[in-house]
């Protein structure tokens, strides 16, 4: 086990080059104080942490990840890292967590990257094996923290929960991001995708907006009861989604400015391609949202791009929408059946055909 217990304003760096470090019951590299501690990939290497057996607490800390940090915690380098535990979480950090670089693979029972205040990923080759949340943000203790920006990188997530789970805000401006089995895609009180390639195979919602104030009595007494706080933007980026319950939900406001959607939704009709708790608006971008017509809905009268909500039975194959001389707007191949579509996209002209 590598120990960090520095003075509180000392940075510290720990260089892995070809180092493989296992533990039992606690974590291979445990950051107890220090201002920040940097763990570096040395170029060219192979390195692996494990614990083997069930965790053991420090005194007052459950100390309960593979490595496990205090501290700011900032993993970077252009090596290979490999994290396994088949008991705990992978990569655990109690206050801000940031990954640069790496190729880094994490198999674990639990949650695969937590942090405590934040998750900041802007580079590297991330693949997360976790039987709980692939990444996970949260904080009790402060409602602005507990959250997750990605900028950069790619990502590659099966998790037997949510894909990417933030309690406050989920931010996506760039990287390319797959999860490819989760409960939940993406989870959040506030989404904003603004840019990226994101790929998503969910059980249940795809795109998920909701808080911890969902559950309120007002919202059990109607579980149909909106919720402001929660807010799914998208201005930019390219998703494709295959949901088992909603493709694309908010229990607030769901907006979308630009970029492109792709929706495989769900096959029963209780649940929607699109779903949201207090209004749904589009005033640009390209959208198909395939799915079931029991719970259909459409994008609400103060859009300004027009939108389309198309019925049909025992829909299959793909999806075209051609202007009168023939030229194709938009198309898509959804995975399932569908009995509905919701369509829009900037070509779509009041009065046209």
């Amino acid at each position: 086990q590598i120990i960090v217990d520095a003075a509180d304003d000392a940075k510290v760096e720990i260089v892995l080059k070809n180092a493989s470090i296992t533990n039992d019951t606690s974590a291979a590299i445990y950051v107890k104080n220090a201002k920040k501690t940097f763990i570096t990939l040395a170029d060219g290497t192979k390195n692996s942490l494990s614990t083997t057996g069930t965790f053991e607490a420090d005194g007052d800390t459950n100390v309960d990840g593979v490595i496990f940090s205090k501290e700011d915690l900032i993993i970077k380098g252009t090596g290979s890292l490999t994290v396994n535990s088949a008991e705990g979480h992978g990569i655990v950090g109690k206050d801000d967590l940031v990954i640069t670089g790496g190729t880094i693979s994490v198999t674990v029972g639990k949650k695969g990257i937590a942090g405590k205040d934040s998750i900041r990923v802007n580079g590297g080759e991330i693949t997360v094996d976790a039987q709980d949340d692939g990444f996970h943000s949260g904080n009790d203790d402060d409602a602005t923290k507990g959250w997750t920006y990605i900028s950069g990188g790619q990502i590659t997530i099966e998790s037997k929960d949510d894909g990417i789970h933030a309690d406050s805000e989920l931010r996506i401006a760039g990287g390319e991001i797959s999860v490819t089995q989760s409960n939940e895609g993406l989870e959040s009180q506030v989404i904003n995708i603004i840019d990226g390639t994101i790929n998503i195979v969910s059980s249940d919602d795809g795109l998920n907006a909701s808080s911890g104030s969902s559950g309120n009595t007002n919202q059990k007494q109607d579980p149909m009861a909106g919720d402001d706080s929660c807010v799914l933007n998208i201005s930019g980026g390219t998703l494709t989604i295959d949901a088992g319950g909603d493709g694309v939900d908010s229990n607030g406001s769901l907006n979308v400015s630009a970029g492109s959607v792709y929706v495989s939704g769900p096959t029963d009709n209780g649940n929607a391609a699109l779903d949201s708790g207090t209004s749904s608006t589009i005033t640009g971008g390209t959208v198909i949202a395939a799915g079931s017509s029991g719970m259909a809905e459409n994008f609400g009268s103060d859009s300004t791009q027009g939108s389309m909500l198309v019925s049909t039975e025992n829909g299959s194959g793909t999806i075209t929408l051609t202007d009168s001389d023939g030229k194709v707007l938009a198309s898509f191949t959804p995975t399932k059946s569908y009995s509905c579509a919701v369509i829009s996209t900037p070509d779509i002209a009041l009065g046209g055909t």
